[in-house]
């Protein structure tokens, strides 16, 4: 079954044209949010003003979302989990709240839901 696809992308959005083969006709446009941004652990350590020991006992302990993979050995933040949690530790949310939080931002990953 042959599918064709055609991506258009622009700085705001991702346009996603896909013919259909039973209906050649048919195009379905779905516009997608690509606001996502991955960042790296020195722009991470720099946002948290955090030693590298301390960001990573932060990520054990609940507190900071963990990073996802990248491939290979390369890892990074989703940017707007970690400003969650900052938005949260400024308005002095406990410590177990923030780990709701941060618990709720990584099954959202799950869900798509980004």
């Amino acid at each position: 079954m042959l599918c064709y696809l055609t991506l258009s992308i622009t700085k705001k959005n991702t346009h996603i044209l896909g013919l259909f083969p039973n209906r050649p006709n048919k195009v379905l446009s779905i516009i997608m949010q690509s606001n996502i941004r991955i960042s790296r652990k020195p722009e991470e350590l720099s946002r948290y003003g955090f030693s590298n020991s301390t960001f990573y006992l932060r990520i054990q302990q609940g507190l900071i979302p963990p990073p996802i993979s990248l491939g290979g050995r390369a890892v990074g933040w989703v940017e707007h989990e970690n400003q969650a949690v900052l938005n949260a530790m400024i308005a002095g949310k406990t410590n177990e709240e923030i780990k709701a939080l941060v618990i709720s931002l990584v099954e959202s990953r799950k869900d798509g839901a980004q």
